[in-house]
């Protein structure tokens, strides 16, 4: 279980970093660059193993599969998170994509036909609620008040679309990889090397691109080959190995640390303030996420 926490932190990191470098940066242009050089890295890789998976011919077979992957697991999604993280406190926008698993059931249930029993949508009611009542929260001279009207900002429908949208991509990667066709790694590095590509494209031809500058700034320069690193190639290689290794409602629960870690990091690295609130939510986010998966593990093993 340290294990898993370390690596969270670790993830937690990498989106404070990911906040400073979006400080200075486009969201489209910094997500063109952090995944065009992982993507680099990990087809590099891969490609230098002789990987037949890696071939020109292998990979015409599925070019339509592997563009929608692109666009809808890695690019837009990616893009989204960074322009909620570039506008939302750090945790706010990390908390936002811990609705994940909840979106997920809703999936199932519409794509899959999955049955959602009376717990487990309890259990995801109380996850949204946790999680929109502390977002649509505003701070005012006279104290907190609550203000549907945040829920609509475009940072954090951003943010929301990002789940969304990179849900349905996962599950399109998944199908893909029932087949056999590829490795998981070996799908993630032409998913973040063809969405890089998009993004920078997309950055130069709207003027977006970052100034020279950052070349020259040695803070900058860590910053990115941090978020590369750590966030795309370690953290999430850790997180593969994670859902392996231990069961997926464990690791899914102690995901809700990932948030906590980026408010502290926010507090610490960032100026940004702590709130008991947020640990509130976050714990009550965490209880829906309980009774859902509990609900859902009773129903597996008596399918089993």
């Amino acid at each position: 279980m340290a294990w898993i926490i370390l690596g969270f932190a670790l993830l937690a990191s990498a989106f404070t970093a990911n906040k400073f470098l979006l400080y200075e940066l486009s969201p489209v242009f910094f997500v063109g660059l952090r995944m065009f050089i992982a993507g680099i890295f990990l087809c590099g890789f891969y490609l230098w193993k002789r990987s037949p998976n890696m071939r020109l011919a292998h990979l015409k077979k599925d070019t339509g599969a592997l563009l929608t992957i692109c666009f809808s697991t890695t690019f837009v999604p990616s893009v989204f998170k960074a322009f909620a993280l570039k506008y939302l406190m750090s945790s706010e926008a990390v908390l936002i994509g811990s609705l994940d698993p909840f979106i997920t059931a809703i999936y199932a249930y519409l794509l899959f036909s999955e049955k959602i029993t009376y717990r487990k949508f309890i259990g995801i009611c109380i996850g949204f609620f946790a999680i929109t009542l502390l977002i649509s929260t505003r701070r005012t001279a006279y104290g907190d008040i609550f203000d549907l009207r945040k829920l609509f900002t475009w940072p954090v429908l951003a943010a929301l679309g990002a789940v969304v949208i990179g849900r349905y991509g996962w599950i399109l990667t998944q199908s893909l990889l029932k087949s056999s066709r590829y490795q998981p790694a070996e799908l993630n590095g032409i998913s973040m090397l063809g969405s890089g590509c998009f993004a920078l494209i997309a950055s130069f031809a709207t003027g977006n691109a970052a100034p020279l500058s950052i070349w020259a700034s040695p803070q900058m320069l860590f910053l990115i080959a941090y978020t590369v690193i750590i966030g795309n190639l370690i953290a999430y290689t850790m997180y593969a190995h994670f859902l392996k290794k231990y069961p997926v409602t464990l690791v899914s629960f102690l995901g809700f640390s990932v948030p906590i870690f980026s408010h502290f990091y926010g507090w610490m690295v960032l100026d940004e303030p702590l709130s008991w609130k947020f640990f509130l939510a976050t714990s009550v986010a965490a209880l829906g996420l309980i009774i859902y998966s509990r609900e859902r593990l009773k129903e597996t093993k008596v399918e089993t």
